[in-house]
């Protein structure tokens, strides 16, 4: 009897012992998939952008001291970064940042609280109250003039290019600073009684962030172009609701209500910079953990690529009515669904078992978000088009003036939504994180 427990029990440990050597051996780097040549294409990398005429290095470089040359400094951060990043050091440090700025890290911060923020909310007139604070506040200080006129220098140039060699460290924009001194300008202009001055600005700006929501490289480029794009529309939407706006300031609104381009609804290169940013930390790391002995990079990618990159570029190319479609048909949920059954009890489940195992802890399963955000943008230029109409021709029966305006949902094609509790018109958000998207008449 002891005999045959010890059979029973040596068979166990050696059919356990022979599977445990299988799963182990079909996940040495031998068996690795072949990488799908599109990532190839993904992981290309470009030289350092020229610095000739680039906002990317200016904002970079904008909190220099008043001797340095904005574009050339943020140029010299970058190179730093890429000279730490040689010697493992994925960052830039306060140090590094102290001796090429040539500056103290607060010297801004006294401006930057006496001002406070201007956020631009449905029918508050944030740029009056700013304008009111300006009004009444003594003589600016030299450090404000120098970055007032480092912004109008960065707001005027035409070119923004970044390079794509972006790791998880790379050293971001100081996106703040051209916010903050945008509102700025625009309420010193919309303190003059005739707003052709704020006009104009509102239209460089919008020019500007265009100009980077196309070609800006990393996801924070675009959300950063489209929130300033936004905030702007929102000043020209509270500008017609709190004043009576001359007919001739009518025309040149109007002028500025454009939709967005096919190119600037598409964010596909932030998310192809987000993948390759992935793919380089994942080829570039050191594996020691036991979580990742069944790892196989190659087929990683495949999966990351086939579950993120490529759906999310597929969505950045889609019309508002289409996107609107594939949401509704289901077409992010069937990927997700697919994605988490790759964990399961097959047995084919344990080859690259903890790529799998990282690939449905849910990173970015709701990043096509960020394509939504700008079609709901794209709507909101729509919806403040709409209440330029029904200022300009003064309608008594608004919900029938809607009912009857060209100007529609670009999501519906019908007609937008009307609120008489608080006078404002409105579209459901795609944006999953707010219910509906409002301009105040």
């Amino acid at each position: 009897m002891r005999i045959k427990i010890k059979t029973i029990v040596f068979g166990l440990i050696s059919i356990f012992l022979i599977f445990t050597f299988l799963v182990l051996l079909i996940n040495t780097p031998i068996f690795d998939a072949k990488l799908n040549p599109k990532i190839t294409k993904v992981l290309n990398q470009r030289s350092l952008p020229k610095t000739e005429g680039n906002a990317y290095y200016a904002i970079m470089g904008i909190k220099a001291s008043s001797d340095k040359n904005i574009v050339a400094t943020g140029f010299q951060l970058i190179k730093r970064y890429q000279a730490n990043r040689a010697v493992k050091k994925d960052e830039l440090t306060q140090e590094d940042y102290n001796e090429i700025l040539n500056v103290k890290e607060d010297i801004d911060q006294q401006w930057l609280d006496k001002f406070g923020k201007c956020q631009s909310k449905s029918g508050e007139d944030c740029l009056g109250k700013l304008a009111k604070i300006l009004s009444t506040s003594q003589n600016k200080s030299s450090r404000l003039l120098l970055m007032q006129q480092r912004y109008d220098k960065i707001i005027n140039m035409n070119k923004y290019a970044n390079f794509n060699d972006i790791t998880m460290g790379t050293p971001f924009p100081d996106y703040i600073y051209l916010l903050r001194l945008g509102n700025l300008k625009k309420a010193e202009l919309y303190m003059l009684p005739e707003k052709y001055g704020f006009l104009l600005q509102v239209s460089k700006e919008l020019k500007f962030f265009k100009m980077q929501l196309v070609h800006g490289e990393m996801i924070l480029d675009q959300m950063v172009a489209q929130a300033n794009i936004r905030n702007n529309i929102q000043h020209l939407s509270n500008y017609l609701r709190n004043y009576n706006v001359p007919e001739n300031e009518l025309a040149i609104i109007d002028s500025l209500l454009t939709p967005l381009t096919k190119d600037e609804l598409d964010i596909s290169r932030g998310y192809i910079s987000e993948s390759r940013t992935l793919f380089k930390a994942i080829d570039d790391a050191e594996f020691f953990d036991l979580d990742y002995i069944l790892f196989q990079s190659n087929d990683y990618h495949n999966l990351f690529y086939k579950y993120f990159t490529e759906p999310y570029v597929k969505m950045s190319k889609m019309s508002s009515i289409e996107i609107v479609e594939a949401v509704k048909d289901g077409y992010i949920d069937s990927i997700l669904e697919e994605k988490n059954s790759l964990l399961g009890y097959s047995p084919s489940s344990l080859y690259n078992f903890s790529g799998k195992a990282m690939l449905s802890g849910g990173f970015c399963d709701n990043c096509w978000d960020y394509a939504a955000r700008v079609h709901d943008l794209n709507n909101i230029i729509s919806l403040v088009k709409l209440q330029l109409e029904l200022k300009t021709n003064n309608q008594s029966n608004i919900k029938q003036a809607i009912l009857n305006s060209k100007v529609t949902d670009n999501y519906t094609k019908n007609a937008f939504e009307y609120e008489a509790k608080d006078n404002s018109i409105y579209f459901k958000c795609l944006d999953e994180r707010y219910s509906k998207c409002s301009i105040k008449l």
